[in-house]
């Protein structure tokens, strides 16, 4: 059953558009979770559109493309998307399987036989377990951006310098995610294509769904804005490089877009692979897309299941398809509710914006749900470190969590970091271990809380896929 949502006018920075009777109060609510984010990181941009029923009825920009220049936001502002892409990719992927050029169950060793793995398992692997994150791979982390190649065939020449001794699991044992799986796959569209897989992705895919300034190369950087990080030694946000694109990472992660386009493509899903009589992908194929292929449980909203290069959720009684990224400097995140005629994009070129935490309250603010999201399970504040500090258990592992000088910091066995940036819901850090040159997630460490029923307060850590418990004293 869906819940009758708020409909409203939103007078809106770039435009304004009618969409049911006036609603002052969401609308300001809208704003204020955004306004204090933006001011939260320094005045940083962060860009969001909402689409409904195949209108724009929020388009909203925050902030500053650039802090130097104070040069604000706009609708036309152009944003790193991180990850964001693999969705796009599995449009294109779908092309192809309907003009018969690939088949989701052959194996990768068909469209490129030169691969060679030292785990033999690699020759299991398909297109459907590299579409569905299930290969078994893990995610190379050094994205050599110092080093750029910029020649037609870097992306294919990277997938064949590829060779892993060990793949995690059998594959299509599970989900794990892995930004490999989507290099290869764009690796077998420019094999099968004969043209470059940026080339193919603007003529096929981007054009054809209303994104004309959005690309995979890096564009006119007047329009781009600039990324900004945290200074971790000077504990200030400063100016991230603005780092040429390495095309042997197109498929994963190069696309530069803006909240209008964006809006366009959440437009071009929700009806299934048409914009504006333009038929990009057989709506039938969304059946397969959409399919849940393996549970992923990352949270309760949004990230429980996977399909093929989306995530799939659940929010207030409807099935919500979504992808979110990350890269130096950006963040972004879009979720659509294709029953609801919904989506919304939300676009930062700061680091460390909480994306789904905006997400999340847009979305319950929106839908008028607040039981749905808990505003108070995200973000543990300095004076609720001393409870933090004690130690936590998953099975006969342990991390300990200590504070000096009002900063709190996390130690597992030799290995140590400092825990201070917020980021999505709690308090973050990268464990220093010069062994893990490629296993970057399992770096990640990050102190969140809980609110349970009896609100009570729960802190909690997690570390490479795992949870630890607070060890009661």
């Amino acid at each position: 059953m869906i819940m009758k949502r708020n409909l409203i006018v939103f007078s809106a920075l770039f435009i304004i558009v009618s969409c049911g009777k006036e609603n002052i109060n969401l609308n300001s609510k809208l704003d204020s979770i955004f306004n204090e984010q933006s001011y939260r990181q320094s005045n940083t941009g962060i860009a969001v559109g909402i689409i409904q029923d195949g209108d724009i009825i929020y388009s909203k920009g925050f902030g500053y493309a650039n802090l130097e220049r104070k040069e604000k936001v706009t609708s036309k502002t152009l944003f790193h998307t991180g990850s964001i892409p693999k969705s796009f990719v599995s449009i294109a992927l779908m092309q192809l399987v309907d003009k018969n050029n690939i088949h989701l169950d052959s194996l990768l060793i068909k469209y490129i036989p030169e691969l060679k793995f030292s785990d033999i398992r690699y020759k299991q692997i398909t297109i459907r377990h590299l579409s569905t994150h299930s290969s078994g791979m893990f995610s190379y982390w050094n994205r050599d951006y110092d080093k750029p190649k910029t020649n037609e065939d870097a992306l294919y020449n990277f997938v064949l310098s590829l060779d892993y001794e060990q793949l995690r699991f059998n594959p299509g044992e599970r989900f794990m995610y892995s930004d490999t799986n989507y290099d290869i796959l764009g690796a077998i569209i420019y094999k099968v294509t004969g043209m470059p897989f940026e080339d193919y992705m603007k003529k096929e895919v981007l054009n054809k769904a209303g994104m004309y300034e959005s690309t995979f190369y890096l564009p006119d950087t007047n329009k781009l804005a600039k990324p900004y990080i945290n200074n971790y030694e000077k504990e200030k946000i400063s100016r991230g490089i603005l780092y040429p694109v390495n095309r042997e990472h197109a498929p994963d992660g190069t696309l530069f877009s803006n909240i209008n386009e964006m809006c366009n493509w959440m437009k071009m899903n929700i009806q299934r692979g048409v914009f504006n009589s333009i038929k990009v992908l057989p709506s039938e194929y969304y059946d397969e897309i959409w399919n849940p292929a393996y549970p992923v449980n990352w949270d309760k909203i949004c990230y429980q299941s996977m399909g093929i290069g989306w995530f799939i959720g659940e929010f207030n009684g409807m099935t919500t398809y979504m992808h979110s990224g990350d890269d130096y400097g950006y963040r972004a995140i879009y979720c659509i509710i294709p029953e609801d005629n919904f989506g919304i994009v939300i676009l930062s070129n700061y680091h460390d914006t909480p994306i789904h935490y905006l997400l999340y309250n847009a979305l319950s603010y929106y839908y008028n749900d607040s039981s749905s999201f808990a505003l108070n399970e995200f973000y543990p504040t300095p004076n609720e470190y001393p409870n933090i500090v004690g130690e936590y258990k998953f099975n006969d592992k342990s991390i300990h969590i200590h504070l000096n000088n009002d900063y709190l910091y996390a130690k597992q066995n030799s290995d140590s970091c400092k825990l201070f940036v917020f980021k999505e819901g709690g308090i973050w850090g990268k464990l220093n271990n010069n062994n893990w040159p490629f296993y970057y997630d399992k770096a990640n460490i990050n102190v969140f809380k809980e609110i349970d029923s009896l609100e009570n307060t729960n802190y909690k850590v997690s570390h490479y896929e795992n949870v630890y418990e607070k060890v009661k004293q």
